[in-house]
């Protein structure tokens, strides 16, 4: 019996628990505790189910995978850092079941996001990369009392708006002006 839902997610984790020894292992729950960071970019990767299995996950990188839903993610207790950057059909952030307020570090490069707000499901979020989006208004992003650094970079946000962000959060941040017509 299968423990994921999509066979690409399980001949991954199956590949990384018999990296470097000779005897096959298969995959157990046991073993699957064991995963304290995984990346999984560029798997073809569609559904998470499952993926709450590696209860001990810290971070999680899923760059440019196909999936449409969130919500296996919200059963990882210590999850602490999540990039999401560059999911196919963007990021289907409606498919969380409730905040994950152990994130710290959200990488949402490319992501094709055309505003923040999403950003209810990362209440604790201290480090936030927004790279290349399109979003032009982060006035919620005043509300994070735990943002330190924050990359805005290629997105069309006004200059003062993200002056006064700066004034309230006191974040270092990273942003250049795009122009506003594209």
């Amino acid at each position: 019996m299968s423990l994921f839902k999509d066979q690409k997610l399980e001949n991954y984790l199956q590949k990384m628990i018999n990296k470097n020894i000779l005897i096959k292992q298969d995959l157990t729950p046991k073993k699957l505790r064991s995963f304290r960071y995984l990346t999984l970019s560029y798997q073809g990767v569609e559904s998470l189910e499952g993926i709450e299995l590696c209860e001990n996950l810290e971070r999680l990188v899923l760059i440019n995978n196909p999936i449409k839903d969130l919500s296996p993610l919200n059963d990882l207790p210590k999850l602490e850092s999540l990039d999401l950057s560059s999911l196919e059909g963007g990021v289907p952030f409606h498919t969380l079941t409730g905040p994950l307020r152990k994130i710290e570090q959200l990488e949402l490069r490319d992501a094709e996001l055309k505003d923040v707000e999403w950003i209810r499901y990362f209440p604790n979020v201290k480090r936030l990369n927004l790279w290349n989006n399109n979003i032009h208004s982060i006035e919620l992003l005043s509300q994070m009392d735990y943002l330190i650094e924050l990359n805005l970079k290629s997105n069309p946000v006004k200059q003062t708006d993200i002056e006064a962000l700066v004034n309230i959060t006191g974040a270092d941040c990273k942003f250049d002006l795009k122009r506003r017509d594209r």
